[in-house]
């Protein structure tokens, strides 16, 4: 990792925002000149410039994400197009208000799931959209909030 990785990029936008808050808030700047609102906007949202997409093809690959802690509020885990047979996706992550984190199909149904494949969830602000599973097994599920 080099000197601006995203965590030091997400480190840096952020404590320059904090002191930006705080030294107009001491001196009682009511109205910041156009050029500080542009940077105060730019700093609210800059956080979602360092967003990444990761693209797995596996479970393996998935879970390596979540040990490694790669995933950061506002990512995006994309799934390639294929067909899966029993793949354990278990996501462990936590996004924010507004930037969740993102596990999703390359393309809707393109990321399709046969046999014993199954999803679990573990974290807040997950969003998961255009995984296909089929041909799994009759058995009734309570489906959880979280893994144990």
């Amino acid at each position: 990792m080099g000197l601006f990785d995203r965590t030091f990029c997400r480190t840096f936008v952020s404590s320059w925002f904090d002191f930006f808050i705080l030294i107009n808030l001491n001196l009682g700047m009511l109205h910041l000149s156009r050029p500080l609102r542009a940077l105060a906007t730019w700093l609210l949202t800059a956080q979602s410039i360092f967003a990444t997409d990761f693209l797995i093809n596996s479970d393996d690959e998935l879970s390596d994400l979540f040990q490694n802690n790669s995933v950061q509020p506002g990512d995006a885990i994309i799934w390639e197009d294929g067909v899966y047979t029993d793949q354990r996706i278990y996501v462990l992550a936590s996004g924010e208000a507004g930037n969740p984190v993102t596990l999703r199909a390359e393309t809707p149904g393109g990321a399709q799931f046969r046999g014993d494949s199954q999803i679990k969830f573990g974290g807040n602000y997950i969003e998961v959209s255009g995984l296909l599973f089929y041909n799994g097994d009759n058995y009734d599920r309570e489906v959880g909030s979280s893994i144990a």
